[in-house]
Formats: structure tokens, sequence, C-alpha cells
């Protein structure tokens, strides 16, 4: 994916710096709004003890701007994987990205940082930008860090959903994010439910005397409480795993990658069919929505 890279005029007002502080300003003339800036990276990890998290600087020596519009984080996970989220500054990206993110509530915040999914990157584009010069200049380098980071991992992606595995690390990356339609086991009668995802968040949770990285997934479902049914929400929980392991092996199971999904599917139909034969009549016809369950 190329992108038309944008001329840059010395002088322009400069909507995210305060316009009393010349050095700040200066400072970002001379480097931020430069083509091929540079965006300051930092390493994060966690204390497997304390459960809290340090950070250092990667690349010091590139620039040393007051302003940026977006930090990148490097959350280490493992020895081998790392978890990317960026850190957004500029207004204008903030704007952009609420207009794209329609279901991340972190955008949300004053000062967001966001993960770094392939669908974002999927997502923004150059045609999400105003006609502000800086406004593009902000979105271009964004887009230039999106293509720098995912040219290997879109190619990792590419094969496990071939293969039908995934690894912890990318979980999010490929088809458990929100309005998915996965299905899960009944905690009571250990049955297939199916639902749609409504959120997913990772949290670091102390697990069996250690702080462990946990995938939650709020799903939405129409259970029966033993009277009728009703609209509600399940959590699922992923704690995080080594190497890859199957789609059909997880407790949650995105629908289109699951092993049995033709049989699923079946399943799900015959089941449609005695609901409605049951419900015949009753305010049971009433429901609208998905006939996974």
């Amino acid at each position: 994916m190329r992108h038309q890279q944008f001329a840059i005029r010395p002088i322009f007002p400069y909507a995210d710096v305060l316009e009393d502080d010349k050095e700040v300003a200066d400072v970002t003339l001379d480097d931020v709004l430069k083509v091929d800036w540079n965006w300051p990276c930092f390493d994060e990890w966690y204390d497997s003890r304390t459960g809290k998290k340090s950070r250092k600087e990667k690349n010091e020596s590139i620039q040393k701007s007051k302003f940026v519009p977006f930090k990148v984080v490097y959350l280490q996970n493992s020895k081998d994987f790392y978890t990317t989220f960026v850190e957004l500054s500029s207004h204008s990206l903030i704007k952009i990205l609420r207009s794209v993110l329609l279901d991340d509530k972190e955008i949300l915040n004053d000062a967001p940082r966001i993960e770094a999914l392939i669908p974002l990157s999927e997502t923004v584009t150059e045609d999400g930008a105003s006609d502000l010069e800086v406004e593009r200049i902000h979105l271009n380098h964004l887009i230039r860090f999106l293509e720098q980071e995912y040219n290997q991992t879109t190619k990792t992606r590419k094969r496990m959903l071939e293969q039908r595995v995934i690894s912890y690390d990318i979980l999010s990356l490929t088809a458990l994010h929100s309005k998915t339609i996965v299905h899960s086991r009944c905690d009571m009668s250990g049955q297939q439910i199916g639902g749609i995802i409504s959120s997913t968040d990772e949290r670091v949770e102390f697990v069996n005397n250690e702080y462990k990285r946990v995938f939650n997934i709020k799903i939405k479902v129409i259970d029966c409480d033993g009277k009728g049914f009703k609209r509600c929400f399940v959590t699922r929980k992923i704690e995080c795993f080594k190497g890859e392991v199957g789609f059909s092996d997880l407790p949650v199971v995105p629908f289109k990658f699951s092993k049995t999904n033709a049989f699923l599917e079946n399943a799900i139909i015959e089941n449609g069919k005695r609901f409605f034969d049951l419900a015949l009549g009753s305010i049971f016809m009433n429901y609208e929505g998905p006939l996974l369950r």
C-alpha cells in the first residue's frame, strides 16, 4: 500500500502546539514536520513479582522533541513476543481515530493508548484527514509506522488463518474482536452456545501465585434462566499460552475458523427450526437476532 507524501511549507499555524511556546514550535518544525520523522519508541515490561510496568526509551539519540504526535510502546509479553501500543498526543490524530474506532472506549480518553492492531492498519487511510496540512502530516506518520510495523506480522497472520491456528500474542489481530460471531461452552449445560463479541481487553491478573496476562472476552448471548429467554452477557477468559494452538482448542472459537463449523451450522439450523416450532404463536416470535444458540 503506497501513500502520497505531502510537501511541507516552512511556516504555517500549528494547531497542536501552544503559540506562546516558541521553543516547542521550533523543535516541532525542525523535526516532527519532516517527512522522514522518526517516532519515539519505548520498551515496556511487567515485573512478575509486583505486576507493575517499567519503561525504557529505545531510540534516545534520534530526537528530543518536546511535542510529538504519538509514541510507540512495545510491551514485552515474553522472550519472543510483545504487544504494540500507540500513545496519542496529537488532537488531530485523536479526532480521526475516534471516527474509525467506534467500539474502542480507550480512544475516548484525553490521552488515549490504543493497541496497534492489523484492523487499524487496514482502516486508517489518508482520506480520513482534512485539508489542514498538519493533520495530514501527523496521519502520514502514523500510516508509515503501521506499514513498517506490520509488514511481517501481516504475513504471519495470513499463514495462521490459512492453517486455522493462533498464538496468544495475536489473538486480537485475527478474529477475536468486537462484532465477531463466536461459540463457547455453557458453564451449566456443557453445550455449545453462540453469541457476538461485545468487547475485549487484556489484563494482568494474579493466577496461581503469579501475575499472568489474561485476554477477557465479553460476549452477548441469548440465554435461558429456567423461565424464559433473555439477553445477557457472559465473560470468557483466555490465559496466556505458549506457541500456537488450533482455533477449535480455544475457550472461545470464531465460528468461521472452527473445524466443526459445518456440523455446528447444521445443528444450529435444526435448533432454530425447533425453536420456532415451539414458539409459534408466542411472544418468542417477536425475537430479533441471530439464531446461534
